[in-house]
């Protein structure tokens, strides 16, 4: 009995293994992956895909090239109107005014209310050794220095504000009201 069983399965197994052997295709006339699927399906996906990866990576590189020119082109517009204070410089401003500057300007808050704004780079704040985060309200009676490559805009946020500066910078007068001059 352990005879014909041990036979049957034997035979069983040679052909499940010979109907395997000649289907098995990567020959001439049976490959694996025929042409048509080559020349149309994969070839579609595979040129999608790697035009995908080549868009991804061209968009990184361009919106770095691309922050890298409106910093040069914020810097450049700050210079162009700008003045400089060689000494420590106070001004009142009212509601809006941004004084603007680029690196090394210096500026302390000495009454009202003031944000920082910059788009790349640092402004530090030399009293407490910290970095601002950019629109972050000043402090009153802290030093603030625009770092390397920075180009930084200090709006009054209060009715008014008093700041001393040094450095090249600009001020750009907003139409609110002048509380004060009244």
């Amino acid at each position: 009995m352990k005879r014909p069983i041990a036979l049957l399965a034997s035979l069983l197994a040679v052909t499940v293994l010979a109907t395997a052997a000649t289907a098995a295709g990567g020959e001439s006339s049976d490959p694996l992956i025929s042409l048509n699927y080559l020349q149309t399906t994969f070839t579609t996906k595979a040129t999608s895909s790697i035009d995908a990866a080549l868009d991804k990576s061209d968009q990184a590189a361009y919106a770095k090239a691309e922050a890298a020119l409106r910093l040069t082109i914020a810097a450049a517009e700050a210079n162009v109107g700008a003045q400089r204070a060689d000494v420590f410089t106070e001004s009142r401003l009212k509601q809006g005014d941004v004084l603007s500057g680029t690196t090394g300007l210096q500026v302390i808050v000495l009454a009202g209310s003031v944000n920082v704004q910059f788009s790349s780079g640092a402004v530090v704040d030399v009293t407490t050794g910290s970095e601002v985060k950019s629109s972050a309200a000043l402090a009153e009676n802290h030093r603030y220095l625009v770092a390397e490559d920075t180009t930084a805009l200090f709006t009054v946020t209060g009715k008014t504000a008093v700041v001393n500066y040094c450095g090249f910078y600009s001020i750009a007068s907003s139409s609110s009201v002048d509380y004060p001059a009244m």
